[in-house]
């Protein structure tokens, strides 16, 4: 039994042999590819965004192109290729000069990554335990412990500086085709050069959106910056404003009209906070001990909290006093007290400088549309060629998994997890090893200790993996015959409304929260069959169609990366 549906999804679907979809997406790629190398009149790069079932081979058409039209890419920049880790990057890499030997291509490394032919905990760069200090305390680590550039003087550099693997990576001028992890992927890259193309492959708008919390007594405290008495004055009768609309509600524009004001005033007032944040003074040339007990000694608690509070400003700024959800008054357990917090729900945007294209499985048009306005949608489909079989009357939720219902829950926890395991390893007995487990980090964990293993040994006579990030585009387990998952990831409602927050929060028309409740809303769906015939059942969605498909690639798109490890599309 597939996973559940509704009407809409089934419908949309038209199911491709997998040699047929094979080739659409060859050609969709290759297409998109030979025009961004044509260039065009469109003033805003062009994106596409392929759905591809897992197993069809996007990634592998994605390099044939690359291998057949990268020296007219490269002729006219640098290739980025975004893969959510690195191991993955270097695969892709290597996959791509044994396609196109002839290609300069390599692999992005950022500072703390491993360092590739050294000692095991060697990283890229000499420093990391400096490097780790360093992050959130200074504006930019390159100028503070690697190379600061003082115009026309001599640049102040590190000891370790011409030596270093990482910054040899930024001096490279001839265009290539750069494979880097998705945590990699900024506004401002460190690669020299124009952009001719840029490739994301798998989800990665998960990453991107974030949360931060201001302790709301912060939200008028004295600014860092030197104002002029008059505008010391407008700051403080704006932060005033601020706490009062927050605190008792009422319209925002109204609110800074009253204390005289504008949008323009609000982000001047930010910027000048930010550039006057208490920051580490450090530069390249001191010696490291110095510079590890600077770092140590330098608390970065209060610039973080000048930090959000100057970027709420910014936020509030930006969408003009327009009412926004991306900013609320909340109440958070800090040391076992509550305490009124102002989060920020912010999303760090993808740039969009070059032709840009999108490799997802689990790609959702909302998103899609969210991430980059405009951009082209395709769904290729193959139906998976294997009997799957789902229990549709429990969810086996790490609640009832490890802490159990009713009177005696523990005991009757156990006993569940028990039942399970005992199906695991049969399961495990009869495809000969080649079984891959899949469930929440902590219920593994519990089986673990139940079963008396190893985190590094096998459990139950299979490979066990969380559900996460991680598993995504990972090919290791292709030749395995069974996957057998326990649970899913279930986000709480302020888990989704949070993101939806992120994405959506000043975009179109208010979100439709929940208020008051921790329950999605209950509502008939239909279970897909093999033979194409739908059955009824139900599942708990969000009411608002952007928070549900952030909801739907939470939790069912978690559900179809583990079963698509197996490569179901093209089981030979």
């Amino acid at each position: 039994m597939g996973p559940e549906t509704t009407k809409t999804d089934a419908d949309q679907i038209q199911w491709l042999d997998v040699t047929e979809a094979r080739q659409q997406t060859f050609v969709a790629v290759d297409t998109f590819v030979r025009q961004a190398v044509e260039g065009g009149d469109a003033k805003i790069a062009p994106v596409l965004t392929l759905r591809v079932s897992p197993g069809v081979g996007k990634t592998r058409a994605m390099l044939n192109v690359l291998a057949k039209r990268g020296a007219d890419l490269l002729a006219e920049g640098n290739v980025l290729v975004f893969t959510p880790t690195l191991d993955l990057a270097d695969q892709a890499c290597r996959d791509l000069k044994e396609l196109a030997p002839q290609l300069p291509a390599d692999v992005y490394r950022g500072r703390l990554a491993p360092r590739p032919g050294a000692s095991a905990g060697e990283t890229m760069c000499a420093r990391p335990e400096l490097i780790r200090l360093l992050q959130g305390r200074v504006p930019s680590i390159t100028e503070a412990a690697c190379r600061r550039e003082r115009g026309d003087k001599q640049p102040v550099i590190a000891a370790c500086h011409d030596g270093c693997p990482y910054m040899a990576q930024l001096r490279q001028d001839e265009h290539r085709v750069v494979f880097l992890a998705h945590v990699l992927l900024r506004d401002h890259l460190p690669i020299r050069g124009p952009v001719s193309l840029v490739v994301i492959d798998e989800q990665i708008w998960s990453s991107r959106a974030e949360r931060d919390a201001l302790p709301f007594d912060l939200l008028d405290a004295a600014p860092v910056a030197d104002f002029e008495p008059e505008d010391r004055l407008t700051f403080d009768r704006m932060t005033s404003a601020l706490r009062r609309v927050f605190r008792e509600g009422g319209a925002l524009a109204a609110a800074m009209a009253e204390a005289s004001v504008t949008p323009e005033q609000m982000m001047a007032f930010a910027e000048a906070e930010l550039a006057a944040l208490p920051r580490l003074v450090l530069n390249p040339a001191v010696p490291q001990a110095e510079a590890l007990e600077r770092a140590r000694g330098f608390d970065k608690g209060p610039r973080r909290h000048l930090k959000i509070r100057a970027e709420i400003l910014q936020a509030v700024a930006d969408n003009g006093f327009a009412p926004s959800q991306r900013v609320r008054l909340a109440q958070e357990t800090v040391d076992g007290l509550p305490r009124d917090v102002l989060l920020h729900h912010r999303f760090s945007e993808l740039p969009r400088h070059a032709p840009t294209l999108l490799l997802d499985a689990d790609a959702d048009p909302v998103i899609t549309e969210r991430l980059y306005p405009g951009a082209e949608f395709r769904r290729i489909d193959v139906k998976p060629d294997a009997e799957i079989i789902q229990i549709s009357d429990r969810t086996m939720s790490p609640t009832s998994l490890l802490q159990g219902y009713g009177e005696d829950a523990g005991s009757n926890a156990r006993q569940l997890r028990d039942e399970i395991a005992r199906v695991i390893r049969r399961e495990a007995d009869r495809s000969d090893g080649k079984t891959l487990l899949v469930a929440p980090k902590s219920v593994l964990q519990a089986l673990r200790e139940d079963d008396s293993v190893a985190e590094e040994a096998e459990l139950l006579g299979t490979t066990a993996r969380h559900y996460g990030p991680k598993l995504q585009g990972v090919n290791t387990y292709r030749h395995y015959s069974t996957a057998i998952l326990v649970g899913r990831i279930q986000p709480s409602v302020n888990d989704v409304e949070d993101l939806a927050r992120s994405l959506f929060g000043d975009r179109g028309d208010s979100l439709k929260l929940i208020e008051g409740s921790s329950a999605f809303t209950e509502i008939e769906a239909e279970h897909l069959m093999a033979d194409g015939t739908r059955i009824n059942g139900r599942c708990w969605q969000h009411p608002d169609p952007r928070a549900n498909a952030l909801l739907r690639q939470i939790r069912e798109a978690s559900l179809l990366q583990a079963l698509a490890r197996l490569r179901l599309t093209d089981p030979s």
